[in-house]
């Protein structure tokens, strides 16, 4: 088991650069996703971390020890990547023995070794089958058997979960973080899919453009982002965004989106009269008002899920969700009146993005 820091990891291919002073520190055991869209350096940032990728330029220690130079294979780290990479002439127990038979390990250690993963991960039934023999997320728990028999110090996936249909991705995100509690090993896991970070993770690291955005638990970062970035990323639907200027209403600052359309701000918001600022507000933290007493929210189309209703419309002229908890009916073109519940605005200034 072990610790990880990362200490001002710069990755560069001649002159382009992809990753900036990335300072990350992982404590043993603790479960921590990789999360931004395709192209934000996540996936280059844990191939430096198994030793596939060089890094140009910084510290990274795993376990205390600077393992910049080590070799992937002295790293004790065990990887599962997007691809099963399964031998399909080998059963899934020769599959799994595979890495120990390498490593010159005694064969009753092996059949231990083999059992124990089987357990962890349920694959008993399926030790004498081949790949052929199994559906997707059984080809991924065999790989991911293939990486609990290394007992790795550090546990890397790569998008594993990518290749599945979205039921068994539920039932893949469950066993996952059913491994980490059984085996308690530091794990890191990539994926551009924020569903998956915010039910994985102990904590999330938002990247972008290759920096981080923000590092914290999945709450903290639902809760209070401090980036439009990462308001926008985390949470499905998006956090609406509003453009709209500060003013003063009898002392109390209020965020006007048009001539005709304004709101209330919290008191003590950091930004004067006049500045243009945006104003988040989750769908979910939307909730009906009186006519007169919310915003016009006019209403584009309807969706109904069954136990939720998602409402798609424009207030002032902005496309903005208000998603409710119950069956509501409205017309297209109908106009609903709407406010944020209080104190759940989100408000940021719109030149830096920076939460204010």
């Amino acid at each position: 088991m072990a610790d990880l820091v990362l200490n001002q990891i710069n990755k560069q291919y001649g002159d382009n650069q992809v990753l900036f002073d990335i300072d990350l520190r992982i404590p043993d055991g603790e479960f921590v996703v990789l999360v931004g869209p395709s192209g934000c350096g996540k996936s280059t940032l844990l191939r430096m971390i198994a030793g596939l990728e060089d890094i140009s330029y910084g510290d990274l220690l795993i376990g205390g020890h600077r393992s910049n130079a080590v070799p992937p294979q002295r790293r004790n780290i065990a990887m599962v990547f997007q691809s099963y990479a399964l031998f399909p002439h080998m059963t899934v127990r020769d599959n799994i023995a595979y890495g120990p038979k390498l490593r010159g390990e005694k064969p009753d250690e092996i059949a231990a070794k083999i059992e124990r993963a089987a357990e962890i991960l349920n694959l008993q039934p399926y030790l004498e089958r081949y790949p052929r023999q199994l559906s997707g997320g059984q080809r991924q728990r065999v790989a991911m058997g293939r990486a609990v028999v290394r007992e790795p110090s550090l546990f890397l996936f790569d998008e594993p979960l990518s290749n599945l249909d979205a039921q068994l991705r539920v039932q893949m995100r469950t066993e996952i973080k059913a491994l980490h509690k059984k085996v308690g090993r530091t794990s890191i896991y990539v994926t551009h899919d924020q569903i998956e970070a915010m039910t994985l993770a102990d904590r999330i690291v938002v990247m972008n453009g290759g920096h981080i955005e923000q590092i914290g638990t999945p709450l903290e970062l639902y809760d209070r982002p401090e980036t439009l970035f990462v308001a926008s990323f985390i949470g499905s639907p998006s956090m609406n965004l509003l453009d709209a200027t500060v003013a003063s209403s009898d002392g109390r600052p209020m965020a006007v989106l048009d001539d005709a359309v304004s709101m209330p701000l919290p008191e003590g918001i950091g930004a004067g009269v006049g500045e243009t600022i945006k104003v988040g507000i989750r769908p979910e933290n939307v909730e009906l008002a009186d006519y007169g007493d919310g915003l016009p929210l006019v209403v584009d189309l309807i969706e109904q899920t069954g136990a939720d209703t998602y409402v798609y419309g424009k207030i002032a002229g902005q496309a903005v969700v208000a998603l409710f908890r119950w069956r509501l009916e409205a017309e297209s073109g109908s106009t609903l009146y709407v406010k944020p519940q209080a104190g759940k605005e989100h408000c940021f200034d719109s030149t830096t993005g920076k939460r204010i």
